[in-house]
């Protein structure tokens, strides 16, 4: 097992929910349950396809669900975008978006703020609502949350490591 240490140095426990609290009492907590083709090891994109959960209290709904719907490398992806935008460093892209378009993060205001506004947006297999529609929560975080999120990201992700690496890096995914 490996031992992550979040922003305070204290080692984040087994059980520690990796949870965006939002505004309004709203939530989304995300949990990796497995890989979807464990099975599958020499491939860059089946190998890595990801079983994600979630589940989510927004001002219109409460719902949970589980769907393969992010790869090990998109979701490392988004562990370097929350962990630039903490360090209020100037990135690529203010939208954090995925192959499976289940979910996506979308910074709202300036990268040198104190406080930032994110949007994490829902659609397809993770929207609560019927097929072909969408539903936004709001998060807003100062930098040390930032960090807190994304180091809680990097333990989810700790247990199911990229396989088929020697391909990975030609498919296009950039990590910063």
């Amino acid at each position: 097992m490996i031992s992550i240490l979040n922003w305070k140095n204290q080692k984040l426990e087994d059980n520690e929910k990796m949870k965006f609290d939002c505004i309004n009492n709203q939530f989304v907590e995300l949990k990796i349950i497995g890989y979807q083709f464990p099975e599958i090891l020499d491939d860059e994109w089946d190998s890595n396809w990801l079983n994600v959960y979630i589940n989510v209290k927004s001002i219109k709904k409460y719902w949970n669900v589980t769907d393969p719907a992010i790869t090990t490398f998109e979701l490392r992806s988004l562990i370097y975008w929350l962990k630039n935008i903490s360090e209020n460093k100037i990135i690529k892209n203010r939208n954090m978006n995925f192959t499976e378009p289940n979910i996506s993060f979308q910074l709202m205001n300036e990268f040198g703020s104190d406080i930032k506004r994110i949007k994490i947006n829902f659609r397809m297999e993770f929207s609560p609502l019927k097929k072909g529609t969408e539903c936004d929560i709001e998060l807003t975080a100062n930098n040390t949350q930032l960090k807190n999120y994304a180091e809680k990201l990097e333990y989810e992700l700790s247990e199911y490591p990229e396989r088929c690496t020697e391909k990975i890096n030609t498919i296009g995914w950039i990590y910063e």
